[in-house]
Formats: C-alpha cells, structure tokens, sequence
C-alpha cells in the first residue's frame, strides 16, 4: 500500500510531560517498587481525567511511555 505513516497538520499542539528523574527516585528496594508505579499511575490517570474536561475536548492523549505522557491539540479536523 502506498499509505503514509504520518500526515501534516497546521495549527497543531503538542505537549510532552515527564517526570524528570523518574528512574533515580525510582527503587525496587521500597515495597518491590510498587509505591512507585502507584504513584506513575496516580498522575497519568489524574491527566486522564482532566482532558475528559469537555473544556479539552480537543485534546487527545497520544501515548503514555514510563514516566512521560504525550498529547495533542488540533489534530482531529472536525472539531475545528
């Protein structure tokens, strides 16, 4: 097929959130690392909730990779 895997789009933004560090405040030592990933979890699922705001609508999240979360605005052209 001569599909292309990505596509340009004007007017686009695009947020990258990272708890810097992650990996040195991470320990597998402390409840087997648990605590820690609990944590992760809490704040990914917290920007989970927040973009369900109807006041984000037009922000969809891209991917969650370890303790970096990726979104974008403006990607979606019928809610322009």
């Amino acid at each position: 097929t001569n599909r292309s895997y990505s596509r340009n789009h004007q007017d686009v933004g695009v947020v990258f959130a990272t708890i810097v560090n992650f990996n040195e405040f991470y320990d597998e030592m402390y409840e087997g690392g648990r605590e820690y990933l609990r944590v992760l979890n809490e704040l990914v699922s917290d920007y989970e909730v927040m973009l369900s705001d109807p006041r984000f609508k037009d922000v969809e999240k891209i991917k969650t990779i370890s303790s970096s979360f990726m979104a974008a605005a403006g990607l979606n052209e019928e809610s322009r």
